[in-house]
């Protein structure tokens, strides 16, 4: 069993999560799978900003952040 931890920064500031009305995706996050398996599933952040640059930090729960992946996005 595992679970990711997704955390998005905007300025060196963590972003708050927030929901998306109508997003079918957005209901899969806190679905259980079965091993093998995959689903898509839909985050959304409130920015602070619109042109400043977002990092993406996602980790395995297990790990206690020690297995991250980290990823920096433009935002135009």
């Amino acid at each position: 069993m595992g679970a990711l931890s997704i955390t998005v920064y905007q300025d060196g500031v963590q972003l708050e999560n927030t929901t998306l009305n109508g997003d079918s995706l957005a209901d899969n996050e806190d679905k259980n799978i079965q091993p093998g398996k995959s689903l898509e599933f839909t985050s959304a952040f409130v920015l602070t900003g619109k042109e400043n640059k977002i990092q993406v930090d996602v980790s395995d729960i297990a790990s206690l952040g020690n297995n991250k992946i980290s990823t920096t996005l433009n935002l135009k």
